[in-house]
């Protein structure tokens, strides 16, 4: 509650922004991977915080983005590749961030809060920037106007804008060559996942819409695709899914199927009846028992 933020677990690439200390090693491990089981101080004033597998990202309370751990692609914003034991500030004004799909994945995206997206880190075979270099070791403009963002190494990014409007880029939901143009599919969004080699979106008035790959019935349309080329039938354009109305929560929380409010069974009604032994004749059989319980109370 006091905004500052602890960590510990392994401490291989300098996650734990400690200076890459740590109380032992890791058990069965040959190598003897730095651990820390016990959580340790690492800043403070912390607003928000985002862990990879070897990397951590935190936006302090003044808007400031700090990084740290692994960097193989650049995917810290600092301007190099070298790993990070302790965080480093990044950037000003930033509202949130995002460490795309996948634990150990290298790309990395930010909305200041001017609304501005910028992106670095892994741009193997163009996932950031298509026709661009593999590693983007600092913060890139992409686009104005951005509301949320979401990364993913393999089937694309989505971004939504602040009118509503879903855009894709970089994205390859046949599992074909990657598609550069940052492209419109649809307005009203309210929220996006990117999946694998799938999409869906939430739109404002709750509707559920998939589009992408669907061998194994992912896209929940009742059309399962189960041709012998897992990439060669996707659904191009995004269908509704019938049936499904999703409650919009606070920004940040899941998205929670709404369900049809029904009438509760009432359990049933039986009608008062009074402790009474009137209908006890004396000469019934079980007369004396009767009396004597009728006795004690």
């Amino acid at each position: 509650t006091d905004g500052s933020l602890w960590m510990w677990g392994s401490n291989s690439c300098g996650q734990l922004g400690n200076g890459g200390k740590g109380n032992g090693t890791a058990l069965y491990d040959s190598q003897g991977t730095v651990i820390q089981d016990v959580p340790v101080k690492v800043m403070d004033d912390v607003a928000a915080v985002s862990l990879g597998d070897t990397f951590a990202a935190a936006i302090k309370t003044d808007g400031s983005l700090w990084m740290w751990g692994s960097n193989d692609f650049g995917q810290l914003g600092n301007g190099n590749t070298s790993q990070a034991l302790r965080p480093v500030k990044v950037m000003e004004n930033v509202a949130a961030v995002s460490l795309s799909g996948g634990s150990i994945s290298a790309m990395r995206a930010v909305i200041k809060t001017d609304g501005s997206l910028w992106l670095w880190g892994d741009n193997q075979d163009g996932r950031l920037f298509p026709g661009q270099e593999e590693r983007i070791a600092q913060p890139v403009k992409f686009l104005e106007d951005a509301a949320a963002v979401e990364l993913d190494t393999i089937t694309g990014n989505a971004v939504i804008k602040t009118d509503g409007s879903l855009w894709l880029w970089a994205q390859r939901l046949d599992g074909g060559t990657r598609q550069a143009q940052l492209t419109k599919v649809m307005d009203n969004a309210a929220a996006v996942k990117v999946g694998y080699y799938c999409v869906g979106a939430v739109k404002t008035d709750g509707t559920l819409w998939t589009w992408g790959k669907n061998s194994q019935g992912q896209l929940g349309l009742g059309d399962q695709n189960d041709d012998e080329s897992i990439f060669q039938m996707v659904q191009q354009t995004p269908k509704q899914v019938k049936g499904i109305t999703c409650q919009l929560p606070a920004p940040g929380a899941e998205l929670i199927p709404a369900q049809e409010e029904q009438e509760q069974p009432q359990p049933e009604q039986r009608p008062e009846t009074s402790a009474s032994f009137s209908d006890v004749k004396e000469g019934d059989w079980f007369y004396p028992y009767v009396t004597e319980l009728a006795g004690l109370g």
